[in-house]
């Protein structure tokens, strides 16, 4: 199920989990420090799909994934990013 999962609902999901995160940082009166996606394996390859699409001004850390390699679409970030990857790693 999870491998696939389209885009839309992952998006959707994530956009929940950052409003959470938003009403902590309010409810707590905590700093505001900047936000990070990051994912694993097929996680990363969400990850940056998401930054790219939702929150441009995120950090993206991506270990492992399908990379995104439309200029246009990373052309959207703003944010940091840090692709981790295996010398030997065929992607």
């Amino acid at each position: 199920l999870a491998l696939s999962t389209p885009q839309k609902r992952v998006n959707e999901d994530l956009d929940a989990v950052c409003r959470w995160a938003e009403e902590q940082q309010k409810k707590k009166k905590l700093s505001e420090r900047g936000l990070a996606i990051m994912g694993f394996c097929y996680g990363g390859g969400k990850a940056i799909r998401y930054t790219t699409e939702r929150k441009v001004d995120a950090a993206t850390v991506i270990f492992y994934g399908s990379p995104l390699t439309d200029v246009d679409d990373l052309k959207n970030l703003r944010g940091p990013v840090c692709g981790i990857y295996g010398a030997d790693d065929m992607q």
